[in-house]
C-alpha cells in the first residue's frame, strides 16, 4: 500500500472506538450539543434538538439526533 505522511499539527486523536460513520456522528453530534450547551447567547429554550447527519459517499450516511433537554 502507499505510506502517506501528515503533519503532527493536523492531526488528533478522537475518543471513538473505531471510525466508523455512526461513531464519528455520534461524536460530532455530542460534542456541538455540549459546544452549543455552554455557549451564553444560545436559545436553549427555543430549540428542542439538534440533527446531525455525515455522509460516507452518495448511498449512505448516519444520521444522530439528541434533545437539549437530555442529559450527557
Amino acid at each position: 500500500g502507499k505510506r502517506r505522511c501528515l503533519p503532527r499539527e493536523d492531526c488528533c486523536f478522537l475518543p471513538v472506538p473505531n471510525t466508523t460513520a455512526e461513531h464519528l456522528v455520534a461524536y460530532l453530534g455530542e460534542t456541538v450539543r455540549a459546544a452549543l450547551r455552554q455557549a451564553p447567547d444560545f436559545p436553549q429554550t427555543r430549540v428542542a434538538g439538534l440533527r446531525v447527519e455525515l455522509f460516507e459517499s452518495d448511498a449512505y450516511s448516519a444520521v444522530w439526533a439528541g434533545d437539549f433537554d437530555e442529559t450527557g
